[in-house]
């Protein structure tokens, strides 16, 4: 039986190693009762290496102090609250204790870093809110009125990139200028009004709409576009001249005056040949006015009849002629001469049409027929043809020659001039000249001038 204790008692020591208790059975176990109900004490080493009787309490219940290192590196004892509560003090990296305040509540004092690197505490007003002053990316603090109100500088980027101050009136309304795509800005009157400058498209770029002395818009009324293309503008005086006028084909320029012979020859300068040529007026041919001139041209030299619509020199530089003609078969030529004699110089532009040749020709200077184009034309007293030319005496140049639905552009062209022998006039002359031996005839039914012609 001893033995068997004995190796009980070996059989812990093994089991818990060099355990800082040991286990002893003795004589003094209970005799009688059964080896698990005997009493055994367990023993333990003190700090002095001596073997002391570990105790329980009255329930039996084993009893530990639980101890930890101080800073000082002793074992001391961890302490419990008055309800067994372990009691924990919490330290930060500082080794400063985490303050708890009587309710148990974490208090905590923040602290944020500002510029330097430096720790300064984060400050609450006494709501407990958190005080913030926002600033910009620039580093500089957003103003706060003292009603709370966020007071800031509005700033806006000028011609080259710089910054400069958005304005504001007595009344804190921004003041803004503002301005057009072509970057110029819009007027505006000491009324507050804005002055504007209408246009309105004209042919392919802008132009400036035009008002009177009393602020009135200066308007032309518009028909639809003419044969050619062209806008037309019709004023009161340019209407009353064309209502019931012979004015269809080409409508560009102003009508100066028009001749339809209707009256008789009214004022046309008459000129037949050297011989047996003739002017007469025509009852049986004609378009506009029941009459038209019939020019009969001479056999003999100088072949020619001609007659001349004079008006008075006009205000402007670009002068046009029209005529409706028709002839007998057949002509040499049919000529027009577009003249004026201004501040003592002649300007003369002259045009014709071969019939031979089908030839439309202009006059250079020296005096050379050059050809314009090349048109074949039906020649019978009851077709009626549209020919005109128009000049520009400022330049000396032409400026176009219409033959029918044919426009040519002769703005490379010179006209004539030279020194004037008498009188102050502008001038559309009409020729036929006549083969060799014949009385050819051409009849003039009408004949415009036009002035401010497009150039």
């Amino acid at each position: 039986m001893k033995l068997r204790k004995q190796l009980f008692t070996f059989f812990l020591m093994v089991l818990v190693g060099v355990a800082p208790f040991m286990i002893w059975g003795g004589s003094n176990m209970t005799a009688g009762q059964e080896d698990w109900l005997r009493v055994i004490g367990l023993y333990g080493e003190d700090p002095e290496g001596n073997m002391v009787l570990i105790q329980v309490d009255a329930d039996g219940q084993l009893t530990i102090p639980l101890k930890g290192i101080n800073p000082d590196e002793d074992l001391a004892t961890v302490k419990l609250d008055a309800n067994d509560q372990l009691y924990v003090m919490m330290k930060g990296l500082g080794d400063n204790i985490v303050a708890v305040d009587d309710e148990g509540h974490l208090s905590a004092i923040m602290k944020g870093e500002i510029t330097g690197g430096e720790l300064t505490h984060v400050r609450v007003d006494g709501g407990g809110q958190i005080i913030m002053v926002p600033r910009g990316q620039s580093g500089y603090y957003l103003a706060v009125d003292t009603q709370g109100h966020l007071s800031a500088i509005m700033k806006g980027e000028i011609t080259g990139g710089e910054l400069t101050h958005v304005r504001v009136d007595a009344g804190g309304q921004i003041i803004m200028v503002p301005r057009g795509q072509s970057g110029n800005y819009m007027a505006v009157d000491s009324s507050g009004f804005i002055t504007a400058v209408l246009k309105g498209k004209y042919l392919e770029g802008l132009e400036t709409i035009g008002l009177d002395s009393e602020g009135r818009i200066s308007g032309y009324l518009v028909d639809d576009l003419d044969l050619w293309g062209q806008i037309l503008r019709v004023g009161n005086a340019e209407q009353a001249a064309r209502l019931g006028s012979p004015v269809s084909w080409d409508r560009r320029g102003q009508v100066q005056a028009v001749f339809d012979f209707s009256k008789g020859f009214h004022g046309v300068r008459q000129v037949p040949g050297a011989g047996d040529g003739a002017i007469e007026l025509s009852p049986t041919v004609w378009q506009y006015g029941g009459y038209s001139v019939k020019l009969i041209g001479d056999k003999t030299t100088p072949f020619y009849s001609y007659i001349g619509a004079y008006m008075a020199v006009p205000p402007t530089d670009v002068w046009g002629c029209a005529i409706n003609w028709s002839a007998e078969p057949t002509p040499a030529y049919l000529e027009m001469r577009l003249e004026g004699v201004i501040e003592n110089t002649f300007y003369q532009g002259r045009i014709r049409y071969d019939f031979a040749n089908t030839k439309l020709q202009y006059r250079k200077t020296p005096p050379d027929w050059v050809d314009i184009g090349t048109k074949d034309l039906e020649i019978a007293n009851y077709i009626f043809h549209r020919m005109k030319v128009v000049i520009d005496l400022d330049n000396e140049v032409f400026v176009r020659v219409l033959l029918n639905n044919t426009q040519y552009d002769m703005s490379a062209a010179l006209t004539t001039s030279s020194a004037p022998t008498v009188g102050d006039y502008a001038r559309c002359e009409v020729y036929v000249y006549s083969d060799d031996g014949e009385n050819d005839v051409v009849y003039l039914d009408t004949l415009i001038f036009t002035v401010k012609e497009p150039t």
